[in-house]
């Protein structure tokens, strides 16, 4: 199931599951939306949603947890996790001079910390553990499902091993669906002048 923020209104797709289904009808304000195949609930009811999805795999969007940090200080700091991949100590230790606008580029140093991330998530509901280290994940994660080679990756997080890299390079079902057998190769069909062969 994803949970993802649009506007005023939080969507949720999943494949069909009658019992999904039944308990998104308990939301106040639910709608489905055909074209997209997915239900919609409204922002404010995003506690509701996910206590009664409680215990079920959810990935959530991570713009969720930013909005509903008050602070922008602290939506940057997160901001900044997420969007160049740094850990909490890296951020904390910024200076205006670390920012290279015109080259867009931060200098890195190193420090400690992880409180605004924790507080931001259970304002969102969440109960399960975490820390800001998983937007750290999410960003290595999305580089890679969008097709980021993972030696770029790695440079990104400064590590010195493709190993360390490795570790966030879980598995993605949406990913494991999009490869092709060697074998569907062999018997693909291609058109020649209207007929189909096979090779």
């Amino acid at each position: 199931m994803e949970v993802r923020k649009d506007g005023e209104r939080i969507t949720i797709s999943f494949p069909y599951n009658p019992d999904y289904i039944a308990k998104i009808k308990t939301i106040e304000g639910y709608r489905w939306h055909p074209e997209e195949k997915c239900w919609s609930v409204p922002y404010s009811e995003l506690e509701k949603l996910l206590f009664i999805f409680d215990g079920e795999s959810i990935v959530i969007d991570q713009i969720i947890y930013l909005d509903e940090l008050k602070k922008i200080k602290h939506k940057a700091i997160l901001m900044l996790i997420y969007s160049a991949g740094l850990k909490v100590s890296e951020v904390v230790k910024l200076k205006i001079e670390d920012i290279d606008t015109e080259r867009k580029l931060i200098h890195i140093k190193g420090a400690k910390g992880r409180e605004i991330f924790t507080a931001a998530y259970k304002r969102a509901g969440r109960r399960k553990e975490v820390s800001a280290h998983s937007l750290r994940h999410s960003f290595a994660t999305h580089l890679l499902e969008s097709g980021t080679d993972l030696r770029y990756i790695q440079e990104l997080l400064g590590h010195k091993s493709s190993k360390t890299t490795e570790i966030y390079t879980h598995v993605s079902n949406k990913d494991i669906g999009k490869i092709k057998s060697p074998l569907d190769n062999l018997f693909e069909t291609q058109k020649y002048g209207g007929e189909t062969k096979n090779e």
